[in-house]
């Protein structure tokens, strides 16, 4: 377990590792300005002015060199990220200088940041209860435009919004009832029973409203597989490099071209794919692409969704009804590609035989109708009716198993009114699902959780 210690100086680069244009190095505590003082000098005339940004030369202090030309940010406590003084370094990225000065710092009294010691210090000063700081590492690793953008919400505080409310009442109920119990023979009973079923009632609808958009906050944050599947020269691969948006797979007019699973990641409608192009499903004498069909069936089998493929200019074959029935009922999407060619097969045709099953014509070459494939493949994993709004999504684990907790001791206390147990009871149950919201929030961590979560943040942050 790390110490949540605060009185030292920390430093850290915040860019990511490589050669680039800008790197940044920050540096955090009591003793910035003095590290800042000692190693930079301002050029000309200028001179630092905390929030703002003043140019000038880093200088090893040991024999007066100069180690780069820098842009210098100072900040001072509490109007900082970390509510500390603080310092970010932009220089040149080259990973030699930023080592170089990363030395210097460390060697001038500095402490070589751990990973999210950056955001802890925030999280502890107050600057942001511990779902904003959580945000902070999921707007990094957010793969989609969506993710970020929840995640940005999020950092802004929507979760903590949102749940306001509910802890606002849980406290009004608790205080109600300890008035009870303090006060109870100068109060009637009837006067504690009116209304609070119902208040508890109100409250657990509120929960519970957020916990059904679950399912779909971990789509977002996981994702899911998408398999393309169907015969022989039907055009997976050429649907399969449409969605990724480049030519991933080869493409050619001879059979069994695609003997092996490619799979690349993508994004639709905002949702992390990974997407699966496969062999086609023939029967063949040659036991490399056998071995292909088979890997194609495995990756069919565990994928989320199927989009089975089938080729509109030939006509709906015996063989392709073969296949479709061979496939798994649920999670199936039928695309008839080669549209922009005189088609033989139409949707009304296929629907009337597997009515269940959305179906959508498209083109490979030319892209016609890959937005409405999109959406109806979005439509398979995340129907319309369960989409929660972005401010209600809530991504981690540890935070919606807070809410479900919540969620837990309020149904307690809902049966314990109902039984007719005293109000100690029900303080009980009440009080654990405000210390649940109270660890969601971050007013009650402990060491032993910041740990585990800081531990997943990137070194920087």
């Amino acid at each position: 377990m790390r110490p949540l210690r605060q009185d030292d100086t920390i430093a850290a680069v915040a860019t990511p590792p490589g050669r680039g244009a800008i790197a940044v190095v920050r540096v955090s505590g009591p003793e910035s300005g003095s590290l800042i003082r000692r190693l930079f000098r301002p050029e000309g005339r200028r001179r630092l002015v905390r929030s703002r940004a003043v140019l000038g030369r880093l200088i090893d202090p040991t024999d007066g060199s100069i180690i780069d030309q820098a842009v210098v940010t100072t900040y001072r406590a509490p109007r900082s990220y970390t509510g500390q003084d603080m310092a970010e370094i932009s220089v040149h990225g080259s990973p030699v200088i930023v080592r170089d000065i990363l030395r210097l710092l460390l060697h001038s009294g500095a402490r070589l940041a751990e990973p999210g010691e950056f955001t802890l210090r925030a999280f502890l000063a107050g600057k942001l209860d511990l779902t904003q700081a959580e945000a902070v590492r999921d707007v990094v690793a957010a793969r989609t435009l969506h993710q970020a953008r929840v995640a940005e919400r999020q950092l802004a505080g929507s979760i903590s919004r949102s749940l306001q409310p509910v802890k606002d009442e849980l406290i009004a109920i608790i205080c109600t009832l300890e008035t009870e119990v303090e006060f109870g023979e100068d109060m009637p009973e009837e006067h504690l029973a009116r209304g609070l079923g119902e208040r508890l009632s109100a409250v657990s609808k509120q929960l519970a409203s957020i916990t059904a958009g679950f399912r779909y906050a971990r789509l977002l944050q996981d994702g899911f597989s998408l398999a393309i599947i169907g015969g022989a020269n039907v055009g997976k691969s050429s649907l399969f490099n449409r969605l990724v948006g480049e030519e991933r797979a080869i493409v050619t007019e001879l059979p069994g071209t695609t003997r092996d699973v490619l799979r690349e990641p993508i994004q639709i409608e905002g949702l992390p794919v990974t997407v699966f192009d496969t062999a086609g499903l023939r029967a063949s004498d040659d036991r490399i692409e056998r071995l292909g069909i088979e890997k194609s069936a495995a990756a069919a089998a565990d994928a989320d969704v199927i989009v089975f493929v089938i080729d509109a200019s030939r006509g709906w074959e015996l063989a392709d009804g073969e296949r479709l029935a061979a496939v798994r009922p649920h999670g199936v999407l039928l695309a008839l590609n080669k549209s922009d060619l005189p088609i033989r097969t139409t949707p009304s045709f296929i629907q009337a035989a597997r009515p269940a099953t959305p179906v959508v014509l498209v083109s490979a070459r030319t892209g016609a109708g890959l937005d409405e494939l999109r959406r109806q493949i979005r439509l398979l994993v995340a129907p319309e009716d369960g989409l929660p709004a972005d401010d209600a999504i809530i991504v981690g684990l540890r935070q919606q198993t807070c809410i479900r907790e919540c969620l837990q001791a309020l149904e307690s206390a809902a049966a314990a009114l109902a039984a007719g147990e005293s109000e100690e009871f029900l303080l009980y149950h009440l009080r654990r699902s405000l210390a649940a919201l109270d660890t969601l929030t971050g007013a009650t961590a402990v060491e032993e959780l910041l740990g585990r979560i800081f531990d997943t943040f990137c070194i920087g942050k």
